[in-house]
């Protein structure tokens, strides 16, 4: 147990609101539960945090000082041991900041303790919890410490404001000594009002997912949803286990920023009612709203800007065959090469990772006759590519120049900077968010089209065409 002192009064036992008469031996007895666990901390008085807690006897009795602050409070030496150190553990907490009178912390037998007639700020009396304790706490558990109905705890925690100041701030620090964490899920689902938006991306480590996680959590937050996160690493037995996770917390709607998802666990999300934003994939129907990237403008503006820079042979570093936004990108790629009469090719498969992009520019590097220039699916496979082709004894862009796709931080920050579409990531999450919280809350939800625009950035990985290959 722990005795928490922001006064520089003494504390004394002056009152007795229990039952039966008040004497010496029975505040005495009292003191001694308290003394015999015991320790003064100060963290409120102290800016620079707790300072160290020193305990010693003096004249008979047990006395708690708090170095640096000058403070001490006296209590009543213990007469015999506990019984048990449950009785201990069953002092309520009480913790109010005051100003020039008393304030009471009452214990389980009905004592007051009061600090008054000072400037004192704040004494909380409390029990330290293990982890095992935590366990099974539940909102009732919380009511008890506090020593209030669970309806209070319950209007605290969902900051409803029908609590008053003293007792919101009471509820809160039982809530942080004792460890409890509201079971979120098994409130969502008895009152079946998830206020749980869900996002699935497929692989975190790409530099093109983390912004959009940020901006849809964010929009989340400011329509009143929490946010959860699944990643599904490019593998189809993941991105099911990620769908079906969504579906057991009971979310109100999931954003899918992958194409490895099948018709099947789309179908249930519908089934269930649950909001669905999907990248590229999928109709628009009912609960099923779609995220489209203006992939061919994109591909069409670093074509024809290769194009007029000289470039003749352009190879394309593709992706992943399977996944619908990679196709889309190949054939965008495809088509835009022949409407400017180049014929396409070198095409290179790589994994939309650093690893793939190394890869690939290494077999570029051995080319003969050698491409002028190399578009990548994305930015991290371009930034392979680049390293590639340095190793291989190519310079870039002087060599081969080097384009990316998507506009990561990376591209901003990679040596050199690198030439990229920018499909804003930004955009997307809070798109993504916007859309499931308009379908969610209409009576009758109509999914819709949401347009991404696709913008060439010029940066240093590009330029013009060696001038023997003009």
């Amino acid at each position: 147990m722990n005795v928490l002192l922001g006064t520089s009064t003494v504390p004394e036992f002056t009152s007795h609101h229990g039952r039966g008469p008040s004497t010496d031996e029975s505040r005495r007895a009292s003191a001694a539960y308290m003394a015999t666990a015991c320790r003064w901390l100060d963290p409120l008085t102290e800016p620079s945090g707790p300072p160290k807690p020193l305990a010693t006897r003096h004249q008979g009795q047990l006395i708690g000082q708090t170095q640096n602050t000058g403070m001490e409070a006296n209590l009543l030496t213990p007469t015999k041991r506990p019984q048990s150190i449950n009785r201990l553990t069953q002092l309520i907490s009480r913790y109010f900041a005051c100003c020039q009178e008393q304030f009471l912390i009452y214990t389980r037998e009905g004592f007051e303790i009061s600090a008054g007639g000072g400037c004192c700020l704040a004494l909380g009396v409390w029990s330290r919890t293990t982890d095992a304790g935590t366990m099974g706490l539940t909102i009732r558990d919380v009511a008890k410490a506090a020593g209030v109905s669970t309806a209070t705890v319950s209007n605290v925690l969902n900051k409803t404001g029908k609590v008053g100041p003293r007792t919101n701030r009471l509820v809160l620090l039982t809530v942080k000594r004792l460890g409890y964490f509201p079971n979120v899920h098994a409130r969502h689902l008895a009152s079946r009002d998830s206020r749980t938006l869900g996002i699935i991306v497929s692989d975190i480590v790409n530099p093109f997912f983390p912004e959009v996680i940020k901006s849809f959590e964010t929009r989340a937050r400011q329509l009143g949803y929490d946010a959860i996160l699944s990643d599904t690493n490019y593998d189809p037995r993941r991105t099911r286990e990620a769908a079906e996770r969504m579906m057991e917390h009971n979310v109100r709607g999931v954003a899918i920023m992958t194409s490895e998802i099948s018709s099947r666990l789309i179908l249930e999300f519908e089934r269930r009612r649950i909001a669905v934003t999907f990248l590229d994939l999928a109709p628009v129907r009912g609960y099923v709203s779609k995220l489209r990237i203006d992939y061919f403008s994109g591909i069409k503006q670093i074509v024809e800007y290769l194009h007029k820079c000289g470039h003749r042979r352009i190879a394309f570093i593709a992706g992943r065959p399977k996944l619908k936004s990679n196709l889309a990108r190949l054939e965008a790629y495809e088509k835009c090469m022949r409407d400017v009469g180049l014929e396409p090719g070198p095409i290179v498969h790589g994994d939309l990772r650093f690893e793939g992009g190394l890869a690939a520019g290494l077999s570029i590097a051995k080319l003969s006759p050698r491409p002028t220039a190399v578009m990548s699916v994305n930015d991290l496979t371009a930034v392979g590519v680049i390293k590639g082709l340095l190793r291989g004894g190519c310079r870039v862009p002087e060599d081969i120049s080097v384009t990316g796709f998507d506009n990561t931080r990376l591209a901003e920050y990679s040596n050199p900077s690198l030439t990229t579409v920018d499909i804003h990531r930004d955009m997307l999450g809070e798109m993504a968010a916007n859309a499931l919280h308009e379908l969610s809350c209409s009576a009758n939800p109509q999914g819709r089209e949401y347009e991404i625009p696709a913008e060439l950035i010029l940066r240093d990985s590009s330029g013009p065409a060696p001038s023997e290959q003009s």
